[in-house]
């Protein structure tokens, strides 16, 4: 099977604090979730608000560096599956975000910090 991912990934988990775009605007609804994994150049976002593939949201961040990273991003591919714990049973996504605006100095502290751990 051939991969398609065009930047290496690393699997860390963030929080990121992040919102539906409409229109220019990001919605005043601000859901925080945890990252699955991370590259330059977009996040797999595990969330349990459903997406639609070709959404805009509006994501910030801090990465363990202590960088503050701000972005928007579109969800590019969503897989849902059910969790059943203790408390509930909930539906969750894995939700693939490509970054579409960021910063270039963001993106490169991003690639930096990816590639301090993958040299290990």
């Amino acid at each position: 099977m051939e991969n398609r991912r065009k930047f290496p990934r690393l699997a860390v988990d963030v929080d990121v604090c992040w919102q539906k775009v409409e229109g220019r605007e990001a919605a005043d609804n601000p859901t925080k979730d945890t990252t699955k994994n991370i590259s330059e150049g977009g996040i797999c976002l595990m969330v349990y608000e459903p997406l639609v593939k070709g959404e805009k949201i509006s994501l910030e961040f801090t990465l363990p560096t202590g960088k503050r990273i701000n972005a928007v991003g579109r969800v590019a591919w969503i897989s849902t599956f059910e969790v059943i714990s203790e408390k509930a049973e909930a539906s969750r996504c894995d939700a693939g975000i490509e970054f579409i605006d960021i910063s270039e100095e963001d993106r490169l502290e991003i690639q930096k910090f990816v590639f301090s751990f993958l040299k290990r």
